[in-house]
């Protein structure tokens, strides 16, 4: 876990992405507050550490790992599983 690499606010919008997730969900899943989240993804202010925790638990969760390659390369995955629950979700959301 490398909440403190300089990229991780782009693998929190990828994931989010992934996850077809608004900043509300991710704050409702993550126990982090919206206005907490909302200034992270603008870059206004350093969210503490333990905020920044509760967001990468909240993907980890979810099927979401983080990429930091030795290359420098960064992603976001999104396992098989977590793919399944995201698509049973949206599914269920579309009844």
């Amino acid at each position: 876990m490398d909440i403190l690499h300089p990229n991780f606010l782009r693998q929190v919008r990828a994931a989010r992405s992934l996850l077809g997730w608004s900043q509300k969900q991710l704050a409702e899943q993550s126990g982090s507050s919206l206005s907490t989240l909302n200034r992270f993804e603008r870059g206004d202010g350093n969210p503490n550490v333990n905020s920044l925790r509760l967001i990468y638990k909240a993907f980890e969760r979810s099927g979401i790992t983080f990429i930091n390659g030795p290359d420098g390369s960064v992603g976001v995955l999104l396992s098989a599983e977590g793919l399944s629950r995201t698509e049973n979700s949206l599914t269920a959301m579309a009844e």
